[in-house]
């Protein structure tokens, strides 16, 4: 089996995800469309790049947002093009089997062990002393984007950063709280913390190999989207033990403890040791065995 797997070069998480199944599933990868036994694409907004073929083709959705249609359209026009959909969570399955007949499985994202770095005490300390950040504040972190493309003071609202501000807010009249956010487009999230005069530090593009010292710096994590693939942000906490909370998206369910899921997140309870149970299915290299799992599978049926 040989698997042609397509990268977005976009400078997004999808391409990272590339980069790290191509460099450990080496042996099933090929660089040649022609030699392929099935095509890949992980960025499912890529297929109109699609050469014609008769080679099978996966297609990964992430999530869909019910609110934008364009998305909803770019998937019904391009299914004819689609061999099986992978999704990574059940929610987004649940919403695909609205729009298409075509099978649909659902593996969830990984997380490679040699892209990060258990988190130590010492770091911890290192990490904030290296931001400037003392032991009475309280540190949140945010690490993805919150703002639209065609306007950047525009929120992007499937990521919920009015959400995410709300919070704040409120943790504010009773912690000295601290926002560190990385990441590109947060005019929206900056905005509203300098309305409530609420102190935060924005490293804009940070190294992949910079961010386990990102999130020593932290006291808690907030994903407070209204739509989501993971994100990765759940799975990278769970693996360094950073205490997280999370709104009721993607894969919040299958990683974090119950307790620490609510609409509401001032009622969410971050639980490291839940978190960093659950996170062992997640682990690669024995994550990637599903992945090779649903390929097989494919291929089997259209035998």
């Amino acid at each position: 089996m040989k698997i042609w797997l397509h990268s977005p070069k976009e400078s997004w998480i999808v391409d990272r995800l590339v980069s790290e199944f191509v460099n450990d599933n080496n042996d099933i990868i090929t660089q040649y469309q022609s030699n392929a036994d099935l095509i890949w694409f992980m960025a499912g907004w890529c297929i109109d790049q699609l050469q014609k073929t008769s080679i099978p083709v996966v297609s990964t959705i992430h999530h869909i947002v019910e609110d934008k249609s364009s998305q909803r359209e770019h998937i019904l026009k391009h299914d004819h093009l689609v061999t099986a959909y992978h999704v990574p969570n059940e929610r987004t399955q649940n919403q695909l089997q609205k729009l298409t007949k075509k099978p649909i499985i659902t593996v969830p994202y990984w997380i490679d062990t040699k892209t990060w770095s258990k988190i130590t005490q010492i770091d911890r300390e290192l990490a904030r002393n290296s931001l400037g950040i003392d032991t009475t504040q309280y540190v949140i972190g945010s690490f993805q984007r919150d703002s639209e493309g065609f306007d950047n003071n525009i929120p992007k609202l499937e990521k919920g950063p009015d959400i995410f501000c709300d919070y704040v807010e409120n943790i504010a009249k009773q912690k000295n709280v601290l926002v560190l956010l990385s990441g590109y487009r947060r005019n929206y999230v900056m905005n509203r913390l300098k309305q409530a005069n609420i102190k935060f530090i924005y490293l804009e593009q940070v190294p992949q190999m910079s961010m386990s010292w990102l999130y020593a710096a932290l006291d808690l994590y907030v994903v407070s989207s209204r739509c989501e693939g993971g994100p990765q942000a759940l799975l990278e906490c769970a693996y360094l033990e950073v205490p997280i909370i999370s709104t009721p998206v993607g894969l919040a369910e299958n990683i974090l403890d119950s307790k620490s899921i609510n609409i509401d997140l001032t009622k969410a309870v971050p639980n490291i040791e839940t978190a960093s149970y659950k996170i062992q299915n997640f682990i690669t290299p024995h994550a990637y065995l599903e992945y090779r799992n649903m390929f097989t599978k494919i291929l089997g049926e259209l035998k």
